[in-house]
């Protein structure tokens, strides 16, 4: 779906404020209020945006997170990301580019349940040939108004 100067203007007060009402990003965007629920509708609907909830981390009980990157058997990859995806604490799984095949970001209550999770039931997969983890101890940066939507 291509979005017009109007969609990103509309995405643009959404990300400033997800509690904006329609009646007044009409007002400051001077159109209708029926002609933003219909965009609205038309981005949903073309999955160009949903709305959601970003829920502090350690405020739900997750205090620990890892990124973990792994080597596989080539023919393994994708079985390997899809596996690991459906684990609860898995935040994301998929496929790579470089020195690493996988990339999985994990989240948990503590470290030792991630390294529990980690011996237990990544480094048994079939096809898994090395593992590299890393704890993120500090961000500059992190966007949560873009993300690929499936």
């Amino acid at each position: 779906m291509k979005l017009d100067a109007t969609d990103t203007a509309i995405l643009d007060l959404l990300k400033d404020n997800a509690r904006v009402s329609n009646r007044e990003v009409a007002r400051v965007l001077g159109m209708s209020e029926s002609m933003v629920r219909q965009r609205l509708k038309k981005m949903t609907d073309g999955k160009a945006m949903r709305l959601g909830l970003v829920a502090d981390m350690a405020t739900v009980g997750y205090t620990a997170a890892v990124i973990v990157r792994l080597r596989t058997i080539p023919s393994k990859g994708r079985a390997i990301a899809e596996a690991v995806a459906q684990l609860e604490c898995c935040a994301f799984s998929g496929l790579t580019l470089g020195r690493f095949d996988v990339l999985i970001y994990l989240i948990g209550q503590t470290r030792q349940e991630l390294a529990q999770l980690i011996d237990e039931r990544i480094a048994p997969l079939e096809g898994v040939v090395d593992i590299d983890v890393r704890e993120p101890v500090g961000s500059a940066k992190q966007r949560f108004e873009l993300v690929f939507l499936n």
